[in-house]
């Protein structure tokens, strides 16, 4: 009975809420997440979506500071998701960044090659004021971070 009785208290004890879940998880995410594959992403996704999910299902039933537990770690969670895709983002601008030149000089080629029905197509399909300034406003923003042109 004594045994019974220490393990119903134990197992009481341990027991989390939600938002103690909740913090546990981003907090392992916090750890892991640095390697994490898309496959990864995408179960923590499916975990943290579970969690809210419970939690939202009866939020009146925590108290104030349980409620803003689970507020951080929403807001945790986010901040990883967005460092991961800026993160993401910027290894991919810098494998752009590599064979950008050699695009664009390809891209120029090919349109130069196959102007005539090219530039038919562009005149009535584009804005091309909008265009030119959108093009002159790339290139002032690339000069900003690369400096001018040589």
């Amino acid at each position: 009975m004594l045994a019974a009785i220490l393990i119903a208290a134990v197992s009481c004890a341990t027991t989390k809420t939600v938002p103690q879940k909740l913090d546990d998880f981003v907090d392992d995410a916090e750890i892991h997440s640095g390697n994490y594959t898309m496959d990864d992403w995408k179960k923590s996704g499916k975990e943290y979506e579970a969690l809210v999910m419970e939690y939202l299902e009866q939020p009146d039933k925590y108290s104030e500071d349980e409620k803003m537990l689970a507020t951080r770690a929403m807001g945790r969670y986010h901040a990883l998701i967005l460092k991961s895709g800026l993160e993401g983002a910027s290894s991919l601008l810098k494998g752009i960044g590599k064979i950008l030149p050699e695009y664009i000089e390809g891209l120029s080629e090919g349109i130069k090659e196959g102007s005539v029905g090219l530039e038919g197509l562009f005149r009535d399909i584009l804005d091309t004021t909008r265009l030119k300034k959108s093009v002159e406003d790339l290139g002032s923003a690339l000069e900003g971070i690369f400096g001018p042109a040589e």
